[in-house]
């Protein structure tokens, strides 16, 4: 089992549409947030995870990103976001 999970940035994901609607939210969960300040990867307990990828995926471009725009790393190996 891994010891943590990271929230990450798609660093080639071409989602701008995506992170305009994101920053325009009022409900924006804190791991979200800290990708929306310029950072690049956050660790979140699976919770923290789960609730951040299923408000990710609520946001307007999260449909049309490919890939998507933040995703799930564990060390085992990466999970896609959504």
């Amino acid at each position: 089992m891994a010891s943590y999970l990271a929230l990450r940035v798609g660093p080639y994901a071409s989602a701008s549409s995506w992170w305009t609607a994101a920053r325009q939210r009022g409900d924006i969960p804190a791991p979200i947030a800290a990708l929306l300040n310029g950072r690049e990867r956050v660790e979140v307990t699976s919770d923290e995870a789960a609730q951040a990828l299923a408000w990710a995926g609520g946001v307007t471009g999260w449909n049309a990103a490919d890939p998507k725009p933040v995703w799930l790393y564990q060390p085992s190996g990466a999970l896609p976001g959504g």
